[in-house]
């Protein structure tokens, strides 16, 4: 399914989390777009609006983006992305509630249940990714405030999706992956990700194609020392 070939021509692949048109992870991404374009490399944005759910624009068609964008970026997403089974706002909500949240509570058969549903989901969602990336031609992947727990689906996948591509690709370190808060940790006091150790969060995986890169000091120095375990 998956071609081992190099492509003929380099281009990257901006991710944001963020869902927010402009904001400053975004002007950050068009910093490095600039830089890339200079060695003739191609940048495509995904705006994030199908996967950080909460600011409203799940399956928003791209607009005004498109000219604000026009010199820097070519705006992509993953097509009908609402077709992927238990892909929804729905089931994100509801998902991240039960997991996160531990509202409301259900049995342990009904939370295997869910656990399964995301798991066939996010396997859809990652080659559905990867095909993505194939169809552009992508060397390179720039994943922006990635590490959000409360779309546990679209996180999973990312991780299969670099995995899978990486192997077929033969790729060595392909991936950036900047995370400007380590998302569960950025709002304790009104516990949003749910009390520590945050079980079902998909926390960074240790990955030959992946470099990490968190704007946080506090959290950089907490890695370092191991006050706090994130890898699996």
């Amino acid at each position: 399914m998956y071609r081992k070939d190099m492509h003929p021509a380099a281009a990257a692949i901006f991710i944001s989390f963020d869902a927010v048109a402009v904001s400053g992870i975004t002007v950050e991404a068009s910093k490095m777009a600039k830089i890339l374009a200079r060695n003739q490399i191609k940048s495509y944005l995904d705006l994030g609006y199908d996967i950080k759910i909460d600011k409203g624009k799940f399956g928003k068609p791209y607009d005004k983006e498109h000219e604000i964008y026009s010199d820097i970026f070519d705006l992509v997403r993953i097509d009908d992305i609402d077709s992927i089974p238990h892909y929804n706002v729905d089931f994100l909500a509801h998902s991240h509630n039960v997991l996160m949240g531990r509202v409301p509570p259900v049995s342990s058969k009904g939370q295997e249940e869910l656990l399964l549903a995301i798991s066939e989901s996010s396997l859809r969602l990652a080659h559905r990714i990867v095909q993505l990336w194939d169809k552009l031609s992508i060397s390179y992947v720039i994943v922006e405030n990635g590490t959000l727990p409360e779309n546990i689906i679209y996180t999973k996948a990312l991780y299969t999706a670099i995995k899978i591509y990486g192997e077929c690709h033969c790729l060595g370190n392909f991936v950036v992956w900047r995370d400007h808060d380590l998302m569960w940790s950025s709002e304790k006091n009104v516990m949003k990700y749910g009390p520590a150790p945050y079980p079902h969060a998909i926390k960074p995986v240790r990955s030959k194609h992946i470099t990490y890169v968190t704007l946080n000091n506090h959290l950089k120095k907490s890695w370092k020392s191991g006050a706090i375990t994130v890898w699996k």
